[in-house]
């Protein structure tokens, strides 16, 4: 924040008018609030936080004893062990419902220890991709029902645990007691996150929000995020002169006659209820995710993200694609481009952690029902709590999104809003209400928080203004491209060249390298040897250990070429290429040589890892690789 000694920060509300003056503005109103429902939060099986064991049991040599004894009977060999460990080994080693079921009943601290849903949901899921893959390999397509053969129920009973041991949804259970027996961390915050109230949370940034909504304007300068009228945003021609890399809200986006939603379940007004879609690590029906969608007890909870073109074709009248993406360069690709259409669709609490948007494209996302928290960042700023390798091809990010919170990293972004300036922005804040499209501009971060039960659709584009960025993308960083599909794309490739090779016999000064590359991968036969050995996979789930694949295919070539040969977009490539060159010699003077690593020293970081992993750390979150594409 900028300092300017004698002035005192004044805070800024959504009663009074906005400061001019950045130096005066003290955004600490706005902070997350967790402290309303923290101090009250009590675990069902009276497990309690490290904390309480300090307080409570250790100052007593008498009630350490006790508590020892306790402990050991109940984990007799296993005491040895931390909580963490127990439960590492059961989700890593146990494969059944019934083989934990078993274990959770041998005492009553098992019990504790074995109840939480995640617990199962691991259980499921590794079940559920093992029969996926079995049957990728059958002709015939069959419901997948995990542990069938054990008694599992073959529809949602409220939890994975309840749904796993078929108990009825409506059954009481004995829930037995921790009983002063279970003090940890990292049982009790999976808990805690749970109960999170964002409504509660944000609440001043929701009251903001919510007259920045009626007024159609920006309330504050310093992190809302634009927002306009459909009319005036195209009148002026605002998006080419100032917006392509800047987030905005438009609104009134649907028209007057499309379809609305009030909840998911109006889905079925198109959609039959057996219709399938993807919900992260499964695929269920439309009505069998309504049963989770209304009665799951997961912290991060599944959100259904689908590209399926038939079922989307259906929802035509729900949406309307901004006229801000018709002038669309991935529509060269044609049926081979990759999937760029989705709907969203998540319960209050759920949302995307930190990410940006795939192959540097930009985005829009038109809310249909509910509410949306949006946390913005340019490709130059870090997310707080986020860590990223230098070629963001690793990132590292808490688990769920109400652990971020919790944990404080919010309101570390509202620390980088006070750097906010006119002509520089750190991060922007703000809510999409149904009806709105919001803007995502090529490679900026951002999370998205559904304070209620919302439904969207989503679609991926490359505006004429960040063609160079994607073309960057393709050429520097292939081992990060997604969604292609690489035996229709090879295919596609090798149609393209057969068609138009003669054309390019000329000198063309611009594509001469290009037309090389792209060239030799058809006449050295690596194009025919790829098309023997490799599967229509998303490329960006192939496993491919050498990295050779990704490298090889000239995806690049073939993209420049591609809008070369269109009339619609071949004036556009000149200059683009001219800001590539640009933007590859800013990054080369960002990123110095690299030195060769000490052999010694990585034996010694390796160590170091090693020793970490092993460590008993009382509060460590757990961090967890993230790779997403939602919004």
């Amino acid at each position: 924040m900028i300092d300017n000694g004698p002035f005192k920060k004044q805070k800024l509300d959504n009663t009074v008018e906005t400061s001019n003056d950045i130096s005066k503005v003290d955004l600490s109103s706005f902070r997350a609030n967790n402290n309303s429902f923290l101090s009250s939060t009590k675990h069902p099986l009276g497990i309690l936080p490290d904390g309480n064991y300090l307080m409570s049991i250790r100052g007593s040599n008498e009630k350490k004893k006790i508590h020892a004894e306790s402990v050991q009977k109940n984990l007799g060999h296993l005491s040895i062990w931390s909580y963490e460990q127990i439960i590492d080994f059961v989700k890593n080693y146990v494969d059944d419902p019934q083989t934990v079921k078993s274990l959770q009943q041998t005492s009553r601290l098992m019990y504790g220890l074995l109840y939480e849903d995640d617990i199962w949901r691991n259980c499921y899921i590794k079940e559920y991709e093992a029969l996926e893959e079995i049957q990728k390999t059958k002709d015939v397509k069959e419901p997948i029902i995990p542990f069938k053969n054990l008694g599992a129920s073959n529809t949602w009973k409220g939890s994975w645990r309840r749904t796993l041991l078929n108990i009825p949804q409506d059954e009481e259970e004995a829930m037995i007691q921790s009983q002063e027996l279970i003090f940890s961390d990292f049982l009790f915050r999976p808990y805690q996150n749970r109960q999170i109230n964002y409504r509660k949370t944000f609440k001043q940034i929701l009251q903001l929000e919510d007259t920045n909504y009626r007024n159609c304007n920006n309330g504050n300068l310093f992190f809302s995020i634009d927002r306009f009228s459909k009319e005036e945003f195209y009148n002026d021609n605002k998006f080419e002169s100032n917006y392509y890399n800047k987030p905005f809200i438009l609104q009134n986006t649907l028209d007057s006659g499309a379809k609305r939603l009030d909840k998911i379940e109006d889905l079925l007004n198109t959609l039959p209820p057996e219709s399938e879609f993807r919900q992260e690590v499964v695929k269920w029906s439309l009505m069998e995710y309504f049963k989770y969608f209304h009665a799951n007890k997961d912290e991060s909870p599944l959100y259904l993200f689908d590209c399926n073109r038939d079922l989307l074709t259906k929802l035509k009248d729900y949406y309307v694609k901004p006229d801000y993406s018709s002038l669309d360069f991935f529509n060269v690709f044609e049926e081979t481009r990759p999937d760029h259409l989705w709907i969203i669709a998540g319960p209050g609490n759920s949302g995307s952690t930190f990410h940006k948007d795939p192959n540097s494209t930009s985005a829009w996302n038109q809310l249909l029902s509910g509410l949306k928290l949006w946390i913005m960042l340019p490709p130059d700023v870090s997310p707080p709590g986020v860590i990223a390798d230098l070629e963001e091809e690793n990132v590292t990010a808490p688990l769920s999104l109400s652990e971020w919170v919790n944990a404080g990293f919010f309101n570390d972004c509202l620390k980088l809003c006070e750097k906010n300036t006119l002509n520089k922005k750190y991060c922007l804040i703000g809510c999409t209400y149904p009806g709105e499209t919001i803007y995502v501009p090529s490679n900026w971060w951002h999370s998205v928080i559904n304070i209620e039960d919302s439904v969207a659709m989503t679609g991926n584009f490359v505006p004429k203004e960040n063609l160079h960025r994607v073309l960057n993308f393709f050429k520097n960083k292939k081992l990060q491209i997604s969604g292609f599909h690489l035996k229709n794309l090879i295919k596609s490739m090798n149609e393209f060249w057969s068609k138009n090779s003669n054309s390019y016999e000329g000198p063309n000064a611009t594509l001469s390298r290009i037309i090389e590359r792209f060239d030799e991968f058809f006449t050295s036969g690596r194009s025919v040897n790829m098309l023997n050995n490799i599967d229509d996979e998303d490329c960006g789930v192939l496993e491919d250990d050498s990295n050779s694949i990704l490298n090889e295919v000239p995806i690049y070539e073939y993209f420049a070429l591609l809008i070369n040969s269109d009339p619609r977009f071949n004036s556009y490539l000149k200059e683009s290429m001219g800001r590539l060159s640009e933007l590859e010699k800013q990054q080369n003077n960002k990123n110095p040589p690299k030195v060769k690593e000490s052999e010694m020293w990585a034996k010694l970081v390796d160590n170091s890892k090693c020793f970490e992993k092993g460590a008993n750390s009382g509060f460590a979150f757990n961090f967890a690789d993230e790779s997403s594409d939602e919004e």
